[in-house]
């Protein structure tokens, strides 16, 4: 039986199911259950129990893997799209900018980019938590903890992303460590060679690698800080810990909770609600 991808994923994968989805994708993450960008069969089993809980569905731990799966996928795509000279993204509005030329040539190699071209990756800056230190790993890339999807839907919908489009490598190495010729400038302004010194060459060569070690740790070291600041501040204010607290008020009608779920998708009102106290919550909550 033949599916439409866009359909079929929003019928299994309600973008408010897939927020809450990555919000504890993103927790689990942040308590270093993701070793290796991987997670291990108990997180999985924990995390499905947590999305059937607040969410009220019957997910299978399977069909997450596979989700998690197609969303490291699109992350992948969408940050090659970004490293494309002529491409911009308005994060504010979720919408890429490019010349009708840069798209037009673009996507004669990168066809799946073309889910970009109205709205840009949802959830980008979030996914990229989960997913920027192993999406050079592969697309679609299974562990030896990761089973692959197994029920008929999930495996449709991965079947028909995967034979959508071509297959693009992100890491390219281009850097070549033969130094040809290493030029320096004396106070005359005139250039000196020193192509025919093998010691010359090798201390260049040593000192360049010295110099790209440290920097490549200086970034390292900056990239965690920012990663440690944003998943401390993601983790207070979650949409699990808004939801956890909402069931705690009693006696909250079903379109009443679903208006709170919507209005958990924005950070801010995630900050609000939990610092409020439980009056001001439920008074909150009859006024949506």
């Amino acid at each position: 039986m033949a599916y439409n991808v866009d359909i079929s994923e929003s019928k299994i994968w309600p973008e408010l199911v897939v927020k809450v989805f990555i919000d504890i994708m993103v927790d689990e993450a942040t308590k270093g259950n993701m070793p290796n960008g991987v997670f291990h069969s108990r997180v999985w089993n924990s995390m499905t129990i947590r999305l059937n809980s607040l969410t009220k569905r019957s997910y299978k731990s399977p069909q997450l893997k596979a989700k998690m799966h197609r969303l490291r996928a699109n992350y992948r795509e969408f940050s090659l799209l970004l490293q494309h000279t002529g491409f911009g993204w308005n994060p504010d509005t979720n919408t890429v900018t490019a010349n009708p030329e840069v798209w037009r040539d673009y996507l004669r190699t990168h066809d799946k980019a073309a889910q970009f071209q109205k709205k840009g990756l949802d959830h980008y800056k979030l996914l990229g938590i989960l997913f920027n230190r192993s999406t050079a790993t592969g697309v679609l890339h299974h562990s030896s903890n990761q089973d692959p999807p197994n029920t008929d839907e999930e495996n449709e919908l991965e079947s028909q992303y995967l034979n959508v489009g071509s297959r693009v490598d992100v890491d390219n190495d281009s850097s070549d460590d033969d130094i040809h010729e290493v030029e320096r400038t004396t106070r005359s302004g005139k250039r000196s060679s020193q192509m025919n010194d093998p010691k010359s060459k090798k201390k260049c060569r040593s000192n360049d690698m010295g110099e790209a070690l440290s920097a490549w740790a200086e970034a390292s070291k900056a990239k965690a800080e920012q990663y440690k600041v944003t998943s401390s501040r993601m983790s207070d204010h979650s949409i699990t810990k808004c939801v956890t607290a909402l069931e705690e008020i009693e006696d909250v009608p079903d379109d009443v909770y679903m208006k709170a779920l919507e209005k958990f998708m924005v950070p801010e009102w995630r900050e609000v609600f939990l610092a409020m106290s439980s009056d001001r919550r439920q008074a909150w909550l009859f006024r949506l």
